[in-house]
């Protein structure tokens, strides 16, 4: 959040957090354009309120913008700074002969109270839900935003459209019409800007009753911004569309990009409630934060998560682990670990030992720390940067680093959601987790698998070809074939390579074998496989998988489970799996309880110890699950 620098006197006396008290803010109406902004602070009482009634007040949603060069307004009598975008969003709302009430973060919280911030804070998801409305500033016009608005209001009236056929007809008018390419310019632009990637965006339009696209002069229903998304989905159900490459390029980033994602997040919320707290977590890690906190605390408004603390004061390490054992203890599930970003194990090891030549006599005491410990040093003025360099800039394997966005096609198990991550490595086990004193580590039970025999070596950073990754992946399993042969025959071998390069799954996450057939592998990528009629087994025909694209082939390096991210691997006991980059032989592929999805570990060189390097997938029928003992995650 925005640290106002306004006079402290103005939020006196203090809210009463145990009332769930509010302040907003109402701006004085001013038929003069150039006058002073004016503003009074209000009280208002969140408690005793029905969850679903709304309140008088407008919720002002934006990016705070450049800090430098603040803009002054009056509040209460007394000269406050904001940023230029808030000053501009405040003189374009302000009414010429009525008072409007908003409520606005910067200035209805005093930034520089921690314990009132940490209580307004945890009611952002109340103050969203309830407000009249809520106006998604966007900034003033630019980039042909008026043309962008101009489409949307043309798009919306072709949606009325009784009939598919009449819809589609209708559409392409403005998708395959050159003359609407600098309209969907426009939109593409009105995508790329700051506000759409900020992370406290996600509840406040999440949360919404009733939100406004306000953008300049122009303002549009945000419903309507779902619906766009939701017409263009449609599309890809009942036949394909024609379209321009201005077209094209906007559709697609709508669609895969923040506002789609926003639109689909709303639609899940309206239909079921509450998000579970790691959809919410993934939702956030993708937007930007100016304090790295507020990646977990801004996810918190959208979730089902009682005695989760909001505090400021908490270093940020101790959040991220917080969250880590919050998930694994409360909802008793080691889903989390997917969301851990694959840092190479060298990579770490080098990161420590740059760290012992800095802070040699300091690094073994500081990473051996308890909670308590932690709490007397940091208060320490010598010790702080210290902590910050080692515990904040050296995260275990096991904690996800919520600053980091996973890059897409960067996790074996996608989106984990009950549709699309359907694998049970762990059957219906619970975890077996302790969280000993010293917090860099995690205590897990398991089942040893196998280890790594054999993993594909590295291709040239150049490279991004399928063809020459599925070549290299499948020499490099002819070249170790296990002499038990688990897989049977040449053509039962081919089938599990198949299953294994694209993890089990279809395009869309849902369980199925690769979806084309061996004939197309031989043709596109010289595969030589075996064709027989029909194919092998599980392999099926299939026409376009893409609404705008002319056949599967344009879609396959997407598909093939990111190959920039992933390689083959052979294990000792003959099982074919993909794995991350940065995999060696000597690795160890392990089940633990309560996993929905193999991990794949490191073995420290000194005692029971393991680093994560992270998902990995291996084709077989079945595991008989066997509790033991793995040892500790750091």
């Amino acid at each position: 959040m925005f640290s106002s620098p306004a006079p402290r006197s103005i939020y006196a006396p203090a809210l009463n957090a145990k009332l769930g008290e509010i302040r907003t803010v109402t701006i004085l109406a001013s038929v003069n354009r150039v006058d002073e902004i004016q503003c009074e602070l209000n009280r208002r009482t969140l408690s005793g309120v029905n969850e679903d009634q709304k309140m008088s007040y407008l919720a002002l949603s934006y990016v705070w913008g450049d800090t430098r060069n603040p803009k002054t307004i009056r509040v209460n009598g007394e000269t406050v700074s904001v940023t230029q975008n808030l000053f501009v969003a405040l003189a374009h709302f302000r009414q010429m002969t009525r008072p409007i009430e908003l409520w606005v973060d910067a200035l209805c919280i005093n930034q520089h109270d921690i314990p009132e911030r940490n209580a307004q804070v945890q009611l952002m998801g109340a103050i969203y839900r309830r407000a009249s409305a809520v106006l998604m500033w966007l900034g003033p016009e630019a980039d042909n935003s008026n043309m962008a608005f101009d489409l949307f209001q043309t798009i919306h009236a072709t949606s009325e459209r009784s009939t598919d056929e009449e819809l589609l007809s209708s559409l392409e008018r403005v998708t395959n019409n050159h003359s609407y390419d600098r309209h969907w310019k426009a939109v593409e632009s009105l995508q790329q800007r700051p506000y759409w990637s900020r992370v406290w965006i996600v509840q406040e339009i999440v949360l919404c009753s009733h939100g406004l696209v306000c953008c300049g002069p122009r303002h549009h229903p945000w419903v309507n911004f779902n619906l766009l998304v939701a017409i263009f989905n449609k599309i890809g159900k009942i036949g394909k569309i024609a379209c321009t490459s201005n077209c094209l390029s906007a559709l697609s980033r709508l669609h895969r990009e923040r506002v789609g994602m926003l639109a689909a997040a709303q639609k899940c919320f309206d239909e079921g409630g509450k998000l579970p707290l790691l959809d919410a977590l993934v939702l956030c890690r993708h937007q930007k934060a100016t304090d790295p906190r507020d990646h977990v605390y801004g996810a918190l408004g959208l979730t089902d998560s009682p005695g989760f603390e909001i505090n400021y004061d908490k270093p940020l390490f101790l959040v991220y682990r917080e969250v880590v054992k919050y998930s694994v203890t409360r909802l008793q599930s080691l889903d989390i670990l997917c969301e851990c970003i694959p840092i190479a194990y060298a990579h770490r090891m080098a990161k420590l030992k740059d760290l012992n030549d800095q802070y040699h006599s300091h690094l073994e005491p500081v990473m051996s720390l308890d909670e308590g410990g932690f709490e007397h040093l940091k208060n320490c003025a010598n010790c702080r940067p210290i902590l910050g360099a080692i515990w904040d800039d050296m995260l275990p394997s096991w904690i996800p680093d919520w600053r980091l966005s996973l890059p897409r096609g960067g996790k074996l198990s996608g989106h984990p959601t009950p549709e699309t991550l359907w694998y049970r490595a762990s059957r219906n086990t619970l975890p077996d987790v302790r969280f000993p004193p010293n917090m860099q580590y995690m205590v897990v039970s398991g089942v040893f698998f196998d280890t790594l025999q054999t993993v594909m070596p590295l291709k040239p950073e150049t490279d991004t070809s399928v063809e020459i990754h599925l070549q290299a992946a499948w020499s490099t399993w002819c070249n170790n074939i296990h002499p038990k042969g688990i897989y049977g025959d040449l053509k039962s071998q081919q089938e599990a390579f198949l299953q294994t390069v694209v993890a089990g799954k279809t395009p869309d996450g849902g369980r199925g074998a690769c979806p084309i057939p061996v004939a197309k592998l031989n043709e596109w990528y010289g595969m030589r496989f075996i064709t027989t009629e029909g194919g092998p087994t599980g392999v099926v025909e299939t026409g376009p998988d893409s609404l705008y694209s002319g056949g599967l082939m344009p879609r396959v390096s997407s598909f093939y489970m990111a190959h920039k991210f992933f390689t083959f691997a052979a294990t000792r006991r003959g099982f074919m799996g993909t794995m991350l980059y940065g995999a060696e032989a000597g690795d160890i592929v392990v089940v633990l309880l309560g996993a929905r999805i193999p991990f794949l570990l490191r073995k420290y060189e000194d005692g029971d110890k393991y680093f994560l390097i992270g998902e990995c997938c291996t084709y077989l029928q079945y595991i008989r699950l066997i509790r033991s003992s793995v040892g500790s995650l750091c």
